[in-house]
């Protein structure tokens, strides 16, 4: 399925698997195949424990 350029939710953060080896934003190495979270509006990955921290953060609470 084709990715619509006009999708409301492509700049979301998300968690994808690197398709290359690579170093995130925090000087943190991961490796082809790992899990990241990807933030695309800043086109920056962050992996570890770091990723799932933000993952929280990410997460809007409609409630607060």
């Amino acid at each position: 399925m084709a990715k619509n350029k006009n999708d409301p939710h492509r700049h979301d953060p998300r968690w994808i698997i690197a398709k290359f080896a690579g170093i995130d934003a925090q000087g943190r190495r991961f490796s082809k195949g790992d899990r990241v979270f990807y933030y695309p509006v800043f086109d920056e990955i962050l992996s570890g424990t770091r990723a799932d921290e933000a993952e929280h953060f990410s997460i809007a609470d409609p409630a607060a």
